[in-house]
């Protein structure tokens, strides 16, 4: 099972931005990691909703270190 996050607006894009973050450095079980980040690369299971295009961009741009399981 999977679990996708809805993020609206700055404040939720934030939100679910510092949420990742925390999950990618306390999660160790790849198992664990496969419920909230997507494939090798580890992508965020979410969608983010915001009225400025640029606000979606930022978490791709700004990756954090995410843990592989490896």
């Amino acid at each position: 099972m999977s679990i996708v996050t809805l993020q609206l607006g700055q404040c939720g894009n934030q939100l679910g931005y510092a949420l990742f973050d925390k999950l990618a450095t306390e999660l160790e079980a790849p198992l664990e990691m496969d419920i909230f980040f997507r494939g090798p690369s580890s992508t965020a299971r979410a969608v983010l909703i915001d009225m400025e295009p640029k606000v979606g961009d930022g978490p791709s741009e700004t990756r954090a270190s995410i843990p592989t399981g490896a």
